[in-house]
């Protein structure tokens, strides 16, 4: 799990550094950059993978301006690298930048737990391999000058000596691209295991959850919610228990009283039947179409923090979306529950009050940030800490101004 994030110059984040928990609720007044920590995750998260084209970043970050995506700000060393560090739980540290030169972003440098860079590493063996060669030069034009003609026996010692010299060169290059290929290895295998490979923000959308034609080139799950009807399927197919959790978690709908997939559909149709036990028996089902933004918003959280094909890390955009507030409340302590369950590490931004209610600060593992923009409009972010015997609700704290988040200007 991720533990601590830092991120340098990236859109209105000059320096910022965060303590992550495995539930983590962000907070704060519009524009004050809580989409912009998110995306610079993504970015990290892109940069990692070997995927900073326009064509992936486009779909993930809302400005890919490399003038908008570096920070604006007047700093003292002005330039286009974005500076990240990612600690886990291990203490294992990964330190890496990024930068834009030729219209294209690429990784500028790569250090993994405290060890030298691999462009560190090159430019010493470079600069190794250049000093023997410069020896070597400097032994010919003496021994030239010495000499009117190199006697053989000295003309044997040169070529021994730069054949040994093309030897060493060559097992330094070897030895090279092992410590590259092992590195490598070494970080992919981090990052799976942190899910820092695979992190999305996602922010479903009514249209995508009731619209299940919509399919997503993003496996399993669109950020929109594209291609939840295909995964369900899948798991109704291959992992039916991981269903039936979906369908029992459900059950924070009171109405709610199970789903099922159609045996009779058609090869191009797409439905589910969906089961109120308020309706009388004969009219019980009916299908996504027909169901409540509530009911479809939590069919797509639950099924992303149970099943195991979604990603490890991952981050909500507006998580109260189409929430009523008792039901936000009840849905975060559930996700609380089942990222510890399921081994899932989640960011979540809100402007909804009750959200916040659902939040245990009491465990370390539930961590509130207040996101703000400082005298010189940087982003900054300070976690929020609950005193024991404090009685007052989150909520009210937030909406009574005593944590922050909210406008200066009302």
């Amino acid at each position: 799990m991720i533990k601590k994030i830092e991120i340098k110059n990236f859109k209105s984040i000059p320096q910022l550094e965060l303590e992550l928990g495995r539930i983590n609720v962000f907070i704060g007044a519009n524009g004050s950059g809580k989409s912009n920590i998110l995306e610079g995750i993504t970015m990290g998260a892109a940069a990692l993978a070997g995927k900073l084209d326009h064509e992936f970043l486009s779909t993930r970050i809302r400005m890919t301006n490399a003038d908008l995506m570096t920070s604006a700000f007047e700093l003292p060393q002005k330039n286009q690298v974005i500076d990240f560090q990612l600690v886990d739980d291990q203490f294992k540290k990964l330190k890496f930048a990024i930068n834009y030169k030729h219209k294209i972003w690429s990784l500028a440098t790569l250090s993994f737990n405290e060890m030298l860079t691999i462009q560190e590493i090159e430019e010493g063996l470079t600069n190794e391999k250049l000093s023997w060669n410069s020896k070597l030069r400097s032994l010919i034009i003496s021994l030239e000058t010495e000499y009117a003609e190199i006697p053989k026996s000295l003309k044997k010692q040169i070529a021994e000596l730069s054949n040994d010299i093309e030897n060493k060169t060559k097992y330094l290059d070897s030895k090279f691209e092992n410590l590259k290929s092992n590195t490598q290895i070494a970080l992919n295998t981090w990052s799976k295991k942190n899910g820092i490979d695979s992190f999305l923000i996602f922010a479903p959308e009514n249209h995508f959850l009731r619209n299940f034609n919509e399919e997503s080139q993003i496996h399993p799950i669109g950020v929109r919610g594209e291609g939840l009807f295909s995964h369900i399927v899948e798991l109704h197919k291959e992992k039916p228990a991981v269903l039936t959790k979906i369908s029992e978690h459900l059950r924070l709908l009171d109405w709610f009283d199970g789903f099922e997939i159609p045996n009779d559909l058609m090869f191009t149709e797409k439905r589910i039947r969906i089961k109120d036990n308020y309706l009388e028996e004969g009219i019980r089902y009916f299908d996504q179409r027909s169901a409540n933004e509530g009911f479809l918003y939590l069919l797509f959280y639950f099924t992303l923090f149970i099943s195991d094909e979604t990603p490890k890390f991952f981050a909500i955009d507006n998580i109260d979306n189409a929430m009523n507030p008792k039901l936000g409340r009840r849905l975060v302590k559930t996700l609380a529950q089942l990222a510890k369950e399921h081994d899932k590490q989640a960011i979540f931004t809100t402007h909804n009050p009750a959200i916040l209610d659902g939040l245990n600060l009491f465990d370390d593992e539930q961590r509130l940030f207040m996101i703000y923009r400082d005298g010189d409009g940087h982003t900054q972010a300070r976690r929020i800490f609950k005193k024991e015997g404090a009685n007052m609700p989150l909520s009210e704290m937030f909406l009574r101004g005593y944590i922050g988040g909210l406008p200066n200007n009302f």
